[in-house]
């Protein structure tokens, strides 16, 4: 093998050092005339047209001159001349061919139109004459009969080639354009006439010969490179051109070449591009996020994606659709985006490893990727403003651990505005002052665990931001369907209208509304394939299982600052790590939102044996309420264990964990009143539904349904404050939904009457459409949720009825249940008819009905009869006789439970009439014998700690809602209350003493 890095010009003199340098050069001394030399010489310049007229001349006579000069030659000659010829390429003609400006080229789709007639220019040509000069001197190196000192001339002329490459790509060639000739050598290199051989050694000889001067060869190549790419979009379909810049710049940064200095192999390039002022910009405005991706080198490389900005121009070109396909089509239209997601996304990894990969070139691409997480930390807002942060495709291009590496001074991550588990701002600062007091010794943290940092922090802005802005828009995009419904039934009464002559305007009403709903289909087109964009780039199942395999990972090391054996010991922490404390919420939510959307729309990914422990590991932060502060972030975790329960494998798994059998439901019961405080008040029925999921999962495995029924039938304080929350929802959701329906019911019947809806100004009709679009959604929305709840109260009257027939709840569920029967079947039914009601609303009132008709059977006795006949709000005999007629003549219920229910009325309404006349005969009891907030005759009066009495079931209803003093607002425990004995014995003999002058 040739050492041909050994100077020109100082042939070796050693056999052996001239073997090692070229085993197929002749060795013996070279007694052929001056001529034969010169004959080799000249035929690297063979082909005459590839040199300018001009050039011709000087370049022969120097050529002469250096063979006659024979072994006394000097190696900058071969330089010198090759420059001389180079130059002459200044005065060239150049016969440019016109662009058809109607056919796709290369300078079309990267916007540089030069590119196409590049070989034409004088900088194209002066690179074709050294690239064929090159390859003429490696043909004539290769000749059997080359002699040693004409080998050496050969490589003097090969580095002159690529000395005088180097010097036309930095511009130091008068007459020549460094810019074009950057241009042609990517045209070369795109077409495959620069091959890596060449590449090599360009770097090299640059490399040893102009040493500093480096960055300003290879810049303006890379700067091109960048150029052809900002912009670009996978909306063009023009990947075979666009991924030339891909190739090349890989090609460049994998370029290994040896250090003379240190006789070590190096990678020049990586460095080169590092130096850059664009490879990590300072921000110049307030949109760094943004900046980041157009401004940085490697902004325009990892932006190459499907466009995913709501405005993008081009999304119609991406999907020409204007309805949402159905599942096997969607596979269709993405899979093909995807495979070319996927292509690029090799080249960008490949561009990433080799900046990781040169040991001086780490540090600030890790610097780089961290700084671009930081710039784009707003992603992960619920209200993020995208236009100026980084887009999701590129974000989505981007993505033994030391624990304590966000706490180091030196970690390139901020996460001082992150919510922590249990830590405030200030005592995580102080926390990390105790673990690296100033002037200490802080460990190098190994590249390993910066990079499962940044993938960490880098997901809460790629992946986890995608799907919380498409959550928002696939909402947007039901508002608006359901938008276009509505205008649709106005444009349809309107023409109607349009029909009678007493509504003239009703025609040009009609024609302004056909405009919006125009309007209002476009938006609707447009959203549907924003949508479809970011379903391309998220659904994406071979990205989900790699985020899935990581969040794996991340699950485990977070798990593992706790107690690293859970799921085998499942043993609960006494107290919260303060590592654990101190680390952002997000590290566990990230994972959470993952693992829930996996389950709802990708769950052929969860087939392996890490996605079985995903909820078992789950069940430490929900068991244990020392780990984490925020309801909500309790709440997603609910969510994704009432996931599991439609996902057999996967519920098998949490539900036979030991931790799981001791604890999930008493924790369940305990997130149930948390939600009530914690959680916003709407938001809380969404937590309490899958809350209710789980419980009903959980009852169907006859070892859980023995537990609760236990501790149903313990009346414990928390199980029965748990039924009074039950009871509150059931309550609130039903009045919501009936009185929504009846909303809806009033409007469309005004609608329906031509007349009187003229009569009304368009303001009043337009304030009309808006009460029935809210009307509509509330009933929607309430009515879902209240049919989980009124499930829930079913089963559990069914097989635990003991609570419920405690007088505190059950007074309070019998007037729920007497209420809404009457809304039912009562003489108002007729009010919540409603046109096509299970198509829109999901309403059949038959089936609710019976199912309240369910729960007053499962407590079908004489204790629940008193408390039906004591809700003095809505029952009367009269009413409840009115339903059962109802119930009959309509076949609502089945005969075996209208003949119990029946019975329940009869004994209802004896304990009515018999409470009636006792009533009447305690109407004047002494204000001091009459509960203070309910006006009713104390029973069991009990004193509150601020001297007031009240009946102890008045107060204790009061408590299970608020623990509070109803007259001072102080904080008030069951404990606290006194019984007044001597008032109750007063207050019994006075009843006493009443009742027995009746008799008399």
């Amino acid at each position: 093998m040739r050492d041909e890095e050994q100077e020109a010009g100082q042939p070796s003199t050693s056999p052996s050092t001239a073997t090692k340098d070229h085993e197929d050069v002749n060795m013996e001394v070279d007694t052929r005339p001056a001529g034969a030399r010169q004959s080799r010489l000249k035929r690297i310049f063979i082909d005459k047209s590839l040199l300018p007229e001009c050039a011709h001349a000087e370049v022969t006579e120097r050529l002469e001159a250096l063979v006659a000069a024979d072994l006394a030659w000097d190696k900058s000659e071969a330089h010198d001349i090759l420059y001389a010829a180079c130059s002459g390429f200044a005065n060239a003609e150049e016969n440019l061919t016109a662009d058809n400006p109607m056919e796709t080229t290369l300078g079309s789709v990267l916007n540089v139109p030069e590119i196409d007639n590049i070989v034409e220019r004088k900088e194209g040509q002066a690179l074709r004459f050294l690239i064929a000069l090159v390859q003429q001197i490696d043909t004539e190196s290769r000749q059997p009969d080359v002699m040693e000192n004409e080998f050496a001339l050969l490589m003097s002329f090969r580095d002159g080639a690529m000395l005088v490459m180097g010097q036309l790509m930095a511009g130091d060639v008068a007459g020549l354009d460094a810019r074009l000739f950057n241009i042609a050598f990517s045209n070369a290199a795109y077409t495959m006439q620069i091959g890596e051989p060449l590449f090599t050694k360009l770097i090299s000889v640059v490399h040893d010969h102009l040493g500093d001067q480096i960055d300003r060869v290879f810049n303006g190549l890379l700067t091109l490179q960048k150029t052809f790419l900002i912009k670009q979009s996978m909306v063009h379909q023009n990947d075979q051109y666009v991924v030339h810049p891909f190739q090349l710049v890989l090609t460049l940064l994998n370029m290994k070449v040896v250090d003379k200095a240190t006789n070590t192999t190096i990678r020049p390039i990586p460095a080169v591009l590092c130096r850059r002022p664009d490879f990590n910009p300072e921000p110049v405005s307030s949109v760094g996020g943004r900046e980041t991706e157009v401004l940085s080198y490697l902004g325009p490389f990892f932006a190459y994606s499907v466009p995913s900005e709501d405005r993008s121009p081009n999304l119609q070109q991406l999907f020409d659709v204007t309805e949402y396909p159905l599942d096997d089509e969607r596979t269709a239209f993405y899979s093909p985006y995807r495979m070319r997601i996927a292509n690029f996304r090799k080249y960008m990894s490949g561009i990433a490893l080799a900046l990781f990969g040169n040991a001086a070139t780490r540090g600030p691409t890790l610097d780089y990727f961290a700084e671009l997480i930081k710039r784009n930390a707003k992603r992960s807002q619920l209200r993020a403003d995208f236009s100026k942060l980084a887009g999701h495709g590129f974000v989505f291009n981007v993505l033994s651990v030391n624990p304590k590496y966000p706490y180091t001074p030196k970690a390139r991550l901020d996460i001082d505005e992150a919510t922590r588990f249990q830590m405030d701002l200030q005592e995580a600062r102080k926390f990390a002052a105790e673990l690296f007091p100033s002037g200490s010794e802080v460990p190098a943290d190994n590249f390993s665990t910066e990079c499962f940092f940044l993938a960490m922090h880098c997901q809460n802005i790629g992946l986890n931001s995608a799907l919380t802005r498409l959550k928002y828009i696939k909402r947007e995009f039901a508002d608006i369907k359901e938008r276009i419904e509505g205008l649709n039934e106005q444009l349809q009464q309107h023409r109607q209208r349009a029909q009678q002559p007493e509504d003239p305007m009703a025609a040009f009403q009609a024609n302004a509304i056909q405009q919006e709903l125009d309007r209002t289909m476009k938006m609707r087109t447009r959203y549907l394939r924003v949508i479809m964009c970011y379903e391309t780039l998220v659904m994406d199942e071979h990205f989900l299982d790699q985020t899935l395999f990581f969040s794996n990972k991340q699950l485990f090391f977070i798990i593992a600052q706790i107690n690293e054996e859970f799921v085998i010991d499942g043993q609960l922490p006494d107290a919260c790590p303060q590592v654990f404390a101190g680390y952002p919420e997000f590290y566990l939510e990230n994972v959470v939102d993952l693992f829930s959307y996996l389950m709802q729309k990708a769950p052929g990914t969860l087939n392996s044996t890490a996605a079985n422990e995903y909820a078992v590991r789950l069940l430490i932060f929900l068991c244990s309420n020392k780990l984490i502060k925020n309801a909500y972030l309790s709440a997603k975790i609910i969510e994704v264990m009432s996931l599991t329960t439609q996902i057999p494998h996967l519920w098998g798994q949490l539900a036979s964990h030991p931790v799981a059998e001791r604890l999930l439901f008493p924790s369940l019961i305990a997130f149930y009143a948390i939600a009530e405080e914690r959680i916003d008040f709407y938001e809380k029925f969404s937590v309490r539904r899958n809350i209710q999921m789980i419980f009903k999962k959980m009852w169907e495995n006859f070892g859980y349904r023995a537990s609760m029924i236990q501790l149903a039938r313990r009346c414990e304080s928390d199980f029965i404050r748990f039924i009074n929350m039950i009871i509150n929802d059931a309550t609130f959701l039903l009045d919501e939904s009936l009185a929504g329906l009846k909303k809806v019911h009033d409007i469309e019947k005004l609608m329906s009457q031509t007349e009187q809806w003229a009569g009304l100004s368009q303001e009043e009709q337009q304030d009309k459409h808006s009460a029935l679009d809210e009307a509509k959604r509330n009933v929607r929305s309430w009515l879902y949720y209240a049919k989980y709840t009124l499930d829930l109260l079913e089963y559990l009257t069914a097989d635990a009825s003991e609570p419920f027939l405690k007088p505190v709840l059950g007074e309070r569920l019998a007037a729920m249940l007497d209420h809404n029967i009457k809304q039912l079947c009562g003489s108002k039914c007729s009010e919540l008819r409603v046109r096509d009601a299970q198509r829109r609303f999901d309403w059949n009132p038959k089936e609710l009905t019976t199912h309240v008709v369910s729960v007053y059977l499962n407590l079908a006795g004489e204790t629940f009869a008193d408390y039906m006949a004591k809700d003095e709000r809505t029952y009367t005999p009269d009413m409840l006789n009115g339903v059962l007629t109802k119930l009959r003549d309509r076949n609502i219920v089945s005969a075996p439970y209208l003949e119990r229910f029946t019975n329940l009325a009869r004994i209802a309404e004896q304990i009515y009439k018999t409470k009636q006349n006792v009533d009447e005969e305690l109407e004047d009891a002494p204000e001091e014998f009459r509960d203070p907030l309910m006006d009713t005759l104390m029973h069991d009066p009990v004193a509150l700690p601020s001297g007031q009495v009240m009946d102890r079931n008045v107060i204790m209803r009061h408590l299970l809602t608020s623990k509070t003093n109803p007259f001072t607002r102080g904080p008030l425990e069951e404990s606290e209350l006194v019984p007044a004995d001597d008032l109750r014995e007063r207050i019994k003999a006075w009843v006493a003493a009443k009742m027995a002058n009746r008799k008399q």
